[in-house]
């Protein structure tokens, strides 16, 4: 892999696990809703919803613990003059390539999570449909946010100064 690509910052591990624990509490107080109201109804399968929500559970936390570790390893950006080359995933392993040419919009966004560690997402909008830059710190995405807008002032510029010439 080329050595250009930067990696994620460090708490982005932690916002991923934080974000994780509110999902998976949700998770747990829907299952949970669910095999009460079916033990109200003296339901039949009350058993095996009873094992398969443990199981769930189970299947959950591991995940919830590996998870984190194993998309900080795998995400890789990008960013040049040419393309925004974004490489990421934790079972299905994705490349998204994006030409600068094709950008409408640059957009930061910062949860609550991410805002109080320091971190930012950058949501690129093309013709296409929209590419993130997830958990960026949030002063190299104000400064990768600037170069593409400045980008995009450039193409626009020059794309104006053709159109008068013809």
């Amino acid at each position: 892999m080329n050595d250009d690509y930067k990696m994620l910052n460090r708490k982005s591990i932690t916002s991923m696990y934080i974000g994780y624990a509110i999902s998976f509490i949700f998770l747990i107080i829907i299952f949970y809703g669910i095999y009460y109201l079916m033990g109200i109804y003296n339901n039949e399968y009350l058993d095996y919803a009873k094992y398969v929500m443990i199981a769930l559970t189970f299947i959950t936390i591991i995940y919830i613990i590996i998870a984190p570790h194993i998309y900080y390893r795998h995400y890789r950006y990008l960013v040049t003059n040419e393309k925004i080359d974004i490489r990421r995933g934790i079972i299905i392993l994705r490349r998204i390539l994006v030409p600068i040419e094709r950008i409408h919009q640059v957009e930061i966004t910062k949860g609550p999570i991410n805002n109080a560690l320091g971190l930012a997402d950058i949501e690129v909008t093309t013709a296409g449909g929209k590419v993130k830059l997830e958990f960026l710190d949030s002063q190299d995405a104000e400064q990768i946010a600037e170069m593409l807008n400045e980008f995009i002032r450039s193409m626009i510029k020059n794309r104006g100064s053709s159109i008068e010439q013809q």
